[in-house]
């Protein structure tokens, strides 16, 4: 069995650590560097 899932191609899909990985670095650039400015809270 183990010998048969190694032979299996890749496709979609990978290591759940990578998508965490990228997740923190998204949730972390959109939380605090590509916020957008709103109208109503843009000081004049």
């Amino acid at each position: 069995m183990v010998v048969k899932a190694n032979q299996l191609p890749y496709d979609l899909g990978g290591h759940i650590a990578s998508f965490a990985s990228s997740a923190t670095l998204y949730e972390v650039g959109f939380n605090h560097f590509y916020r957008v400015l709103m109208p109503s809270k843009v000081q004049t």
